[in-house]
């Protein structure tokens, strides 16, 4: 008799351990499954989301490509300028200056006062509310916006590197950019010392070792 239920326990243990395996099989497969289910929503919700950004109109439009003068320094005239970036919350009012061309001007303030947002109106990241803003007496509203930014410059206060190659993050990407320009900026910022270290535009600075390729 004791044999008998020996054998038996045995064998019920071998069973319950055999569709235990099965069990935990299907367990793992319902997981799987509702993991699944979980990822293609969570895409199906990020696809949207990209949808509704593409579907984003810019309220910034072209001008009727009135030229800007090139070659040259411009004079800059900001006529009654008045901004906000929140409707009743003026960041700037009124403000009219002239600068002629070839002059510096600094702006000081404190932080919130609308000195960056100066050079974001003059880059037409965004238009005024109120007043004009003019290069060489010209409405910058009349240029297109590839005519605008290629007559003026916008560094920003934060440095920011793309995860590309050194040329790639001296031009933005322009490959129309030749070498000898690129070596006239280099001189420019003085840093031929650090382009003598890195070696030629065409080699070096096309690689994306930042370890090598970047000073800071």
């Amino acid at each position: 008799m004791g044999v008998s239920l020996r054998a038996y326990g045995q064998l019920l243990a071998r069973y319950l351990k055999h569709q235990w395996s099965r069990f935990a099989l299907l367990v793992m497969l319902v997981c799987s499954s509702i993991g699944l289910v979980e990822s293609l929503q969570n895409i199906g919700a990020t696809v949207e989301r990209l949808q509704e950004l593409f579907d984003q109109k810019s309220t910034i439009v072209d001008g009727p490509s009135a030229a800007i003068p090139a070659g040259r320094p411009l004079a800059l005239e900001f006529d009654s300028v008045s901004f906000s970036y929140t409707e009743g919350k003026p960041v700037l009012k009124n403000v009219s200056f002239q600068l002629p061309a070839g002059r510096v001007l600094g702006l000081l303030g404190r932080t919130g006062g609308g000195k960056t947002t100066i050079a974001r109106l003059l880059f037409r990241l965004y238009d005024p509310t109120d007043g004009c803003i003019m290069l060489d007496g010209i409405d910058i509203k009349q240029a297109t916006l590839a005519e605008l930014r290629q007559r003026v410059a916008y560094v920003t206060q934060d440095v920011q590197l793309f995860q590309a190659s050194v040329r790639d993050n001296i031009t933005f990407f322009d490959r129309s950019i030749p070498d000898a320009r690129i070596l006239e900026v280099i001189e420019a910022l003085g840093l031929a010392e650090w382009y003598r270290i890195l070696g030629p535009v065409s080699t070096s600075c096309d690689r994306q070792d930042w370890r090598s390729c970047s000073r800071e």
